[in-house]
């Protein structure tokens, strides 16, 4: 008994002293293996216990540690393949980063003559969004790219570009442009040869309105303007 409390004690502080824990049918466990496994007497179990572990010399330790092989970092996750340059990519190819589930057109290069000729009428002083929608619908009959129509048309829909300055637009006007600019691009899709063209007329579409009520796209004007 008096061995079986000893064991009991040093289990209970190997766990940390915890309120209320019982190990003694733990402890009895213990005492029993060593007995019947090991042929241990009560006398050296007695002994086992109450002696103190000796610890190992520092220089020992030491060795061991030296001799553990040293911890390996973690593993970097892989990085998502680069999408490549759209300059190295022939004109209107479809790029997928599959990394992100994110799809692009990329187009070979700019085409500088239309960029500026898209900055030169956006800077002019008096400009509407009817102004747009014309020059818009004389770009695509012009034969320029539809891509920069469309990055036009996305701009002018997100709100980036000015819709009024320094122009009173009636809305007959207005409604007018818009109609002409989407009958402009219907006629477009039906002339269009391959289906990235096609597909191209649609986005243009989709950021120009259902048209038909030009009062109340100049309401919306006057709402932001004031």
């Amino acid at each position: 008994e008096e061995l079986l409390g000893v064991q009991a004690y040093i289990l209970w502080e190997e766990a940390g002293c915890p309120d209320g824990a019982d190990f003694g049918d733990k402890a009895r466990e213990l005492i029993r293996d060593k007995v019947e496994r090991l042929g241990w007497t009560l006398e050296q179990v007695e002994r086992d216990l109450k002696e103190p572990k000796q610890k190992e010399p520092a220089a020992k330790q030491q060795e061991k540690q030296q001799q553990q092989p040293p911890p390996q970092p973690p593993p970097q996750p892989p990085s998502p393949p680069p999408i490549p340059s759209a300059m190295t990519h022939d004109p209107l190819k479809w790029v997928n980063d599959t990394g992100s589930g994110q799809a692009a057109l990329v187009a070979g290069g700019l085409d500088a003559s239309i960029v500026s000729k898209i900055v030169d009428l956006e800077n002019k002083s008096s400009w509407t969004l009817m102004h747009r929608f014309n020059s818009c619908a004389e770009a695509i009959q012009s034969g320029d790219d539809l891509r920069y129509v469309y990055v036009w048309l996305r701009f002018s829909a997100l709100r980036q570009l000015t819709w009024q300055r320094h122009y009173n637009t009636q809305p007959r006007h207005l409604t007018g442009a818009q109609e002409n600019l989407t009958s402009t691009l219907a006629r477009q899709f039906a002339r269009a040869k391959d289906p990235i063209e096609a597909q191209y007329v649609r986005m243009c579409l989709a950021n120009v309105g259902k048209g038909g009520n030009g009062q109340r796209i100049r309401d919306d004007i006057l709402h932001i303007m004031h």
